[in-house]
């Protein structure tokens, strides 16, 4: 089913075979189609399959794709559209490299055709999360080590060539671990990457944001949220120079975690925080800042205690919520990442087990502009001429650009008023009457507002109200004898006027 919704979706389309797909990341691409990332043909998250890099054109039809793999297991993780017109994906691989599970990022031109590939890690499991093109053309990759500390949030940098250039394990917290999902370039050259650490007892986490300089050494850390489990899967800088983390927080022992929303300021001082959420687990995947300075967030919603739901969440600039669409069928479904498309729209990627051919399939869909729009002033049809003290109906029709129901309120042009009526499907047409009691022309006004309270500009009437048939007779006498006062003077006594001859 599908919720009301403050953006029309443009299309969607699910992706795979009978086993287990799923997309992890998308990015518009340059000649304005889109290129996305995910996990192919495995039995389960993490067993067997191939990384996927799929292009599609601006309706979703597929252009071509690339499998990246071996015999074992791959686990894709991100992609990034490059400088060249080509792409740099990041997957996890057990097929190759040195260790139990291994980094292996691919470097490919325009149309998928591998130009480089390395492996990056030790002996243990080491797994990336996400891939970023750097200001020198190089890339910084997150990732998590087993390989070069214990469970260490692990920050790579390397150049153009995949060749790496320093990388760097960071958490010095009395903690059983930490990781990284993402990282970006700030403004500054250096980096910020954020994730999650577990505190001592193993179960409870905070959010781990740190802040470094273009060579990965520490400005600053901080961890972020209360005593119950906190993380962060998404981070981007704001247009105001502070930082955004979407994710996961509990707000108490006993309840699971809702999406989170933090902003921090430049120096990782929390500014604010938001919660939003279902009454079971529900996690923020990707953020990204609107012009308006709010803010859009992809995740998963829990409808039940078992299966979830795709959500699309807007707030305003100071977090607060604006409106909230979910996406879902009978069995789980959710979003992983969210991008901002040339038209203002967006475009998102997932995950859908309610929909498409296998176990689980890729689900892509494209949004049309999310700033809600009002309805169109209404259209009035009716008659432009009427009599007196007799009811006269008119129809009354408007449409909202996102098919949100209508409210209308119509002014009759005698001083009343309908007040807002409603709420009405767009594009119906409503039936009103009313009732004038004296003569004259009357503009019949009408204009329409959405659920959301965006109020559409006025459509309007005229109807003139000539002479009624019934006229009372002795308004009748009364004009004749004003214009002809010297006639009839026995019949104006008889009737009531004594004027002296």
């Amino acid at each position: 089913m599908i919720y009301p919704m403050s953006a029309r979706m443009e299309w969607n389309k699910t992706f795979g075979g009978t086993r287990y797909d799923l997309g992890t990341g998308i990015k518009v691409a340059q000649d304005g189609g889109y290129i996305f990332v995910g996990i192919k043909d495995a039995v389960f998250y993490d067993d067997g399959g191939d990384c996927w890099l799929v292009k599609l054109d601006a309706n979703g039809a597929i252009q071509w794709e690339k499998t990246f793999g071996g015999a074992d297991s791959e686990i894709a993780s991100d992609v990034c559209v490059t400088n060249d017109h080509g792409y740099a994906i990041a997957f996890s691989t057990r097929a190759f490299g040195v260790g139990d599970m291994d980094i292996c990022v691919v470097k490919t031109d325009g149309n998928g055709t591998e130009l480089w590939n390395r492996t990056y890690g030790g002996v243990s499991h080491d797994q990336a999360t996400s891939i970023q093109q750097t200001t020198d053309d190089g890339y910084i990759i997150t990732a998590m080590t087993q390989s070069f500390g214990d469970n260490e949030a692990w920050l790579c940098k390397v150049n153009q060539d995949g060749v790496l250039q320093w990388n760097h394990t960071y958490g010095t917290y009395d903690d059983t671990g930490e990781y990284f999902m993402q990282a970006l370039q700030t403004s500054d050259g250096g980096y910020v990457a954020a994730g999650r650490n577990y505190l001592a007892d193993g179960v409870n986490s905070d959010i781990f944001v740190v802040k470094t300089d273009e060579q990965g050494t520490v400005e600053w850390e901080k961890q972020l949220g209360g005593p119950y489990p906190d993380g962060c899967i998404a981070v981007t800088q704001t247009i105001d120079g502070c930082y955004i983390l979407t994710g996961q927080s509990s707000q108490s022992a006993h309840t699971p975690e809702d999406i989170s929303l933090f902003k921090i300021d430049s120096l990782g001082n929390e500014i604010w925080s938001r919660y939003y959420g279902s009454p079971y687990f529900d996690t923020g995947t990707s953020v990204l800042q609107c012009a308006d300075g709010g803010f859009l967030i992809a995740g998963e919603y829990s409808r039940t205690s078992q299966d979830t739901d795709a959500i699309i969440l807007r707030t305003d600039a100071e977090g607060y919520e604006e409106w909230t669409q979910i996406f879902g069928g009978t069995q789980s479904d959710g979003f992983l990442e969210i991008q901002q498309t040339s038209d203002d729209g967006a475009i998102v990627v997932g995950f859908t087990e309610s929909f498409g051919a296998g176990d689980s399939d890729i689900w892509v869909m494209k949004f049309s502009a999310f700033e809600n729009q009002p309805p169109s002033p209404p259209t009035i049809i009716g008659p432009t001429k009427g009599k007196i003290n007799v009811e006269v109906t008119y129809n009354f029709s408007t449409a909202d650009p996102e098919g949100d129901q209508v409210y209308y309120y119509i002014d009759w042009g005698d001083g009343t008023n309908s007040s807002w009526i409603g709420p009405y499907s767009s594009g119906v047409t409503i039936p009103q009457s009313h009732t004038w009691s004296k003569k004259g022309t009357y503009i019949i006004k009408a204009k329409a507002k959405d659920v959301r309270g965006y109020e559409s500009g006025w459509g309007q009437l005229s109807i003139t109200m000539p002479f009624p048939y019934n006229i009372p007779l002795q308004f009748i006498w009364d004009r004749f004898f004003q214009r002809f006062p010297h006639l009839f003077p026995i019949l104006r006594y008889m009737i009531g006027y004594q004027i002296p001859f």
